[in-house]
């Protein structure tokens, strides 16, 4: 098992080794980008798998 990023609790994009989650669970791969849900932040995180950058998914237009 290797970390691929995100190796300490909290929140935070940027580069693999800075990015922070917590509690993620659900996973999915798709255009060359992987989608976790990172469950205890309430966010969808995208990871380029090409570079290991991580942000958070906005997801505009949604009303509560």
């Amino acid at each position: 098992m290797t970390t691929f990023c995100g190796s300490t609790p909290g929140h935070a994009d940027g580069p693999a080794a800075a990015a922070r989650f917590r509690e993620p669970s659900g996973l999915a791969v798709a255009g060359g980008n992987l989608y976790v849900a990172d469950t205890n932040n309430h966010a969808i995180r995208v990871v380029t798998l090409a570079t290991g950058d991580v942000a958070t998914l906005e997801l505009r237009g949604l009303e509560k």
